[in-house]
Parts: C-alpha cells; sequence; structure tokens
C-alpha cells in the first residue's frame, strides 16, 4: 500500500491494519520503544494532509492511541513517603543523590552527569547541559535529552549545603569528576532497597522526578513554571500531569482572558498569581515547604 492511496482511501478500520502488519512485527524488540512517536508522528502527518492536501478527515483520530499513558496509574511518592525511605539511607553519596533528584526533578542521566563546575555557587543552581550513562562498561557523556532540558535548576539551601558538604569529603574530588560515581542500575538497586526497609511501596528511580513535580503542583505552580523546571514543554506537562490540577479549569479560563485581544506572543511564563515565573523563587518556596514540614513532624 503506497501513502498515496492510504490518504485516498483512509479509514477507521485501515489505520489498525496498516500500523499492525506483519512486516511491522518482524523488526526487532527495540523498535517498540518507538512505537509511541511513530504513532504521533504518523498522526501528525495526516493532520498536515487534512489542512494542505484535501484529506477529508484525519481518520487517526477514531483510532485509540498506541501505548497511552495512564496518567491515573503514576506513581510517585508523597514528600512523608520520601522522609520515611531516605532516613534509612546512610551512604552519604546515595543520600544526596536521591535528594537531589527528588527536590530538583532532574533526570537521572543529568544527575550522574554532574560535576564540581556544575554547581553554580553564586546562585546555588545546577547547570544542566549534559547527561550520563554506562554502556558496555563504557562511561558516556551525552547532550541532554531536548533542547529544553539545557537549563538552569535552582537548589533549596538545604540541598545545597549537603551537596557543599559531600563534596568537600570526596579526597581530590575536580572540577570536571562527577559528584556521584554510580550508575543508574546501582541508583535502582539502591532504592530498592530503600523502600523495602522503610516499608514503603517501590517506585523507579525514575519515577523520583514525578514527586516534585506533585510536590510543586500542590505548592501551586502551574504548567510553565514546573516545564522550565524540570525541562519538559508545557505541553507535555499538561499531557502527563493534568490529573494533579484540581483547577485546570480556572486556568485555561485565565490564559484565554490573556488572549482576549489577541494572541499574546513571547510572553514571560507565569506563575499561578500571573507573576513572571523565577526559579529562585521556586527554590524559596521548596526551602520554605521542607522547614514547615519538618515542624509539622515535630
Amino acid at each position: 500500500m503506497n501513502m498515496k492511496s492510504f490518504l485516498r482511501d483512509a479509514a477507521p478500520d485501515t489505520v489498525p491494519s496498516y500500523r499492525d502488519s506483519p512486516d511491522r512485527k518482524t523488526h526487532n524488540k527495540w523498535l517498540s520503544a518507538l512505537i509511541i512517536p511513530l504513532s504521533e508522528g504518523f498522526r501528525a502527518i495526516l493532520n498536515f494532509a487534512v489542512e494542505y492536501y484535501d484529506l477529508p478527515k484525519n481518520p487517526c483520530n477514531r483510532v485509540k492511541s498506541i501505548g497511552k499513558k495512564r496518567a491515573d496509574e503514576m506513581k510517585f511518592w508523597t514528600l512523608d513517603q520520601f522522609n520515611e525511605v531516605i532516613e534509612c539511607e546512610e551512604h552519604p553519596g546515595y543520600h544526596a543523590a536521591f535528594m537531589t533528584l527528588y527536590w530538583t526533578g532532574i533526570r537521572e542521566g543529568e544527575c550522574l552527569a554532574l560535576s564540581p563546575k556544575k554547581v553554580l555557587d553564586s546562585i546555588q543552581s545546577f547547570d544542566i547541559t549534559e547527561t550520563f550513562k554506562r554502556k558496555d562498561g563504557e562511561d558516556i557523556f551525552d547532550d541532554p535529552k531536548t533542547e529544553n532540558s539545557v537549563r538552569v535548576v535552582s537548589m533549596p539551601d538545604f540541598l545545597y549545603q549537603e551537596l557543599k558538604y559531600y563534596m568537600q569529603a570526596l579526597y581530590g574530588l575536580k572540577k570536571d569528576d562527577r559528584i556521584f560515581f554510580f550508575t543508574k542500575t546501582a541508583l535502582n538497586k539502591e532504592l530498592d532497597r530503600l523502600a523495602e526497609k522503610a516499608g514503603i511501596e517501590r517506585i523507579r528511580v525514575h519515577d523520583l522526578r514525578h514527586s516534585p513535580v506533585a510536590l510543586l503542583i500542590e505548592l501551586g505552580y502551574r504548567t510553565h513554571a514546573i516545564a522550565k523546571r524540570i525541562g519538559d514543554t508545557p505541553e507535555e506537562v499538561d499531557r502527563t500531569y493534568a490529573h494533579l490540577y484540581p483547577n485546570k479549569g480556572q486556568d485555561i479560563a485565565r490564559e484565554l482572558s490573556r488572549h482576549q485581544n489577541g494572541i499574546v506572543r513571547d510572553a514571560a511564563p507565569l506563575d499561578d498569581d500571573g507573576e513572571v515565573y523565577n526559579e529562585k523563587e521556586v527554590a524559596e518556596s521548596l526551602e520554605a515547604e521542607h522547614v514547615f514540614h519538618d515542624l509539622k513532624v515535630v
């Protein structure tokens, strides 16, 4: 089936038969990692055909998405749960790594790529410019996942102080050395051990990324602020975390009001109160939440 005839004769029942053809199933297992982006790309092509090539409608719109994320099944730890787990950690390196992951929302590879020169003392922030992985025994540094992933992420003061204390204890640490010398596999094994010891339901290290997002939503931050901090697009944050926003309808109405007299272009990201987003303020909010939580526990 060529693309021209497919576009001419496309119908809802054509789409699944095309994407699930025998030829597709003969590909290697790694192709499964591309199913979702290929499906969404195919949907976008048909949308383009609708707009510019007189395709009556996009048949993909009537077909269930492949591998749709189940937001209601997302796993993350609340601050109480995380504190129970982190109290079981005695290794200073793992403790600092898990604190970094939880309180900043950076990705595993971004965390493991951190070096002293990536810690910006003047503004107590991380300069995220690369990611790390170990493959076949070789240490590989690569560009971050997306363009949005290159960013500066502020730290709450308590995290900055712990990290500086930990780095000072690393003998001979040079500015280009990795701060956390373990791998993703080691991180996941350690987190599993801690969760079992604390009696808390296990989550992956990657899921720690969801936890600060949930916390920031609870603190009142909205899509643009969170997307900028975690290195995602606002659209991805909406798609992944929309179920955590209790007042999303009001947010949409507020955005529509801003556009009433014309499209607002290149506007600075706003937080929930309509103020220009400030990364430093996010860190201060997290610092206050950490202190307030400790007071509640006491």
